[in-house]
Formats: C-alpha cells, sequence, structure tokens
C-alpha cells in the first residue's frame, strides 16, 4: 500500500467518525428537544387548568334547599275538586304508543 492510499483511507475513516459524531450529536439535540418540549407541554398544560379554576366564577347559589312549610303545603296538598277537574284523561289506544314488541331472543 502505498503512503497516498494510507492517507486516503486515513482521511475516509476520519470523515466516517466525523459524520458519525455529527449524527449523534444531532440525535441528542433531537431527544432533548422532545423530553424538553413534552415537559413544556406539561406545564402549560397544568397551568392552563389552574387559570381556569381561579378564574372561574362561583355558581349562584340559588336556595339553601329548606322549603318554608306553607309553601310545602300547598305544592304536596292539592284540593280534590281540582284532581276531579283535572281528571286522569283518555288512554290512547297501544297502537298508538311509541312502544314495540321485542322480538329477538334474549341475551344471557
Amino acid at each position: 500500500m502505498s503512503k497516498a492510499e494510507r492517507n486516503r483511507a486515513r482521511n475516509a475513516r476520519e470523515r466516517i467518525a466525523a459524520q458519525q459524531a455529527a449524527a449523534r450529536k444531532a440525535e441528542q439535540r433531537r431527544r432533548l428537544l422532545i423530553i424538553g418540549g413534552s415537559v413544556g407541554l406539561v406545564v402549560v398544560i397544568v397551568v392552563g387548568f389552574i387559570l381556569v379554576a381561579t378564574l372561574r366564577k362561583p355558581g349562584k347559589n340559588l336556595g339553601s334547599g329548606s322549603l318554608p312549610a306553607a309553601v310545602a303545603s300547598q305544592v304536596t296538598n292539592v284540593p280534590v275538586s281540582t284532581l276531579n277537574a283535572v281528571g286522569t284523561g283518555p288512554l290512547p289506544a297501544v297502537s298508538s304508543l311509541p312502544l314495540k314488541a321485542i322480538t329477538d331472543k334474549p341475551i344471557t
């Protein structure tokens, strides 16, 4: 092997080693960007949830839940005359009801 051939082979090995080192650095940089971006995204989402929770207006209080006795008795005690005036009404024919017979086999 001549000196020129040895130099070309050594230069080729050095170039390959340099390319491999550059590829390793690029892969390492890519991994760091993915990890950093993922962590950053999680932090942004958590901060967003916290902001939404703290800026949310409390709901209106629609009442204490206790009903005055006079109102409760008016609601629960309907006079018989009112019930007779309203009546039960006729029951529609079964064919007009939105019901359908079950024809499939039962699921067991």
